[in-house]
Parts: C-alpha cells; structure tokens; sequence
C-alpha cells in the first residue's frame, strides 16, 4: 500500500491519520513518517484498515438489528399481530441482520401495523 492509497482509504472510512495512530496503537509523529519520501508503510495495515471497516459495518448493521428487533417485539404484542405472517417478519429480521437493505422490510411491517 502506498502511502496515498493510505491517506485515501482512511478518508474512505472516516478516520484522520490521528486518530488511526490512537486505535491502532501507534504514535502520531510515527504515523506522520510514513509519508516520508523512501519511507514504506508496514504490511499490517492492509488488514488492520480493512478489518476495522469490517467491524465498524458490523457495529452498524448490529444498531440497526438491535431497533428492529425492539420494533418487532412491540408489534408482536398487537392483537392485529395474528393478521400478519409471523414467518415473514421472522425472515425479514434475518435479513435485516445481513443487509442494510432491510429498511424497507421495518417501513413495510410499521405501515401494515399502522393501517
């Protein structure tokens, strides 16, 4: 990886070069080094930057499974509850675990329950 590569997928996932020095444990002038002419970045960042992505995703998708699950417990206290498929809202909280896209499977349930 060179180093502007570097600057650009820290840019890409949100993080200042000072802030990555902090979570991965490194000093920020060591940091600020790297982009030194003749100076090579370690091999371990590839992985620690793509890592981190991967948990910081994972985090997100977690909130959001965390609110739909709420949601899905609160409706199914609802006596219109025995109208809609269980199964389907049980496929859909699956779903929105795994894929962002899950959105607009809480936007459908919330109108059917808001009729």
């Amino acid at each position: 990886m060179t180093n502007a590569e570097f600057v650009a997928k820290l840019k890409e996932i949100g993080l200042t070069k000072k802030e990555f020095a902090e979570l991965s444990g490194q000093h920020q002038m060591t940091v600020s080094k790297w982009s030194e002419a003749g100076r090579g970045l370690p091999g371990w960042i590839d992985s620690w930057l793509e890592l981190y992505e991967k948990a910081r995703i994972y985090d997100q998708n977690n909130e959001k499974a965390k609110k739909f699950d709420k949601i899905a417990k609160e409706i199914a206290k609802k006596p219109k509850w025995k109208d809609y498929n269980r199964n389907k809202l049980v496929k859909k909280s699956v779903f929105w675990k795994n894929d962002n896209a899950g959105v607009f499977d809480i936007i459908e349930v919330l109108r059917f329950f808001c009729k």
